[in-house]
């Protein structure tokens, strides 16, 4: 199924069930998000109930809600680095859309700081902007190499970034060798896909049990912390030289 498609249909779910406060007052005891977007319809909702709610993976700021994500613009900010550091010196990425927050728009800024401390002039800045699709991932790696060319890319998540791989090889590219290429989530297909796909990984395990605990914590009306800082680690694979 589409990512895009299935985010959309989730939201209309999410959408429907936050409204239907009979549901949430003897169905549920809290509720946790993860890979939505946050409309003023879901915020009209929250305050419309008392239910406990985590938000994972978005920067949410609501007096209800504890969020928790990891630094995007820091993990972001080092693989652009990383691609310095290992020789690349045009290097572009392939983003999120700017309205996700943390995925999108957070992700973009670590790159743009990093690109910057390293000298890129900002207009000069090599960005397209995709819907974290294999699709987009190659449709843009495409339009990116017809206009210029590079020698490192990043992109906002992994499935972007084996499309850019896709293209890269179909148009006769190498990588690494030519391009250069880091992900973002570390999918269990970047692991076996060939090249392997350097990325940058978050442990969904630990943060699911994190959001189960934290969540009991609150419906058991204890103190918890509003924003939780989720660890991640740059993983070295053979995309990346």
């Amino acid at each position: 199924m589409d990512t895009t498609y299935f985010l959309q249909h989730l939201e209309m779910i999410l959408i429907e069930r936050l409204n239907a406060l009979r549901f949430l007052k003897k169905k549920v005891d809290g509720i946790i998000f993860s890979g939505t977007r946050f409309t003023e319809k879901h915020k009209i909702s929250i305050e419309n109930t008392t239910i406990p709610f985590l938000v994972f993976g978005q920067d949410f700021e609501h007096k209800n809600i504890v969020a928790m994500n990891i630094d995007n613009k820091r993990a972001a900010y080092e693989a652009t680095k990383f691609l310095f550091s290992n020789g690349a010196q045009n290097v572009a990425m392939i983003g999120g859309p700017l309205w996700d927050r943390a995925a999108g728009y957070d992700r973009f800024m670590g790159f743009l700081t990093a690109s910057v401390e390293e000298g890129v002039n900002p207009s000069k800045i090599i960005y397209k902007e995709g819907d974290f699709t294999i699709k987009s991932g190659y449709e843009l790696m495409k339009t990116i190499l017809s206009n210029v060319k590079v020698d490192g890319v990043i992109a906002a998540n992994d499935f972007m970034a084996l499309g850019a791989i896709k293209c890269l090889f179909d148009l006769g590219f190498s990588v690494p060798n030519d391009v250069q290429v880091i992900g973002f989530d570390d999918n269990i297909i970047s692991e076996i896909y060939n090249p392997s796909l350097t990325t940058i990984k978050i442990d969904f395990n630990k943060a699911g049990r994190i959001a189960a605990k934290s969540i009991i914590e609150k419906i058991n009306g204890n103190n918890t912390e509003k924003y939780i800082v989720l660890d991640y680690k740059l993983i070295i694979r053979k995309s990346t030289k």
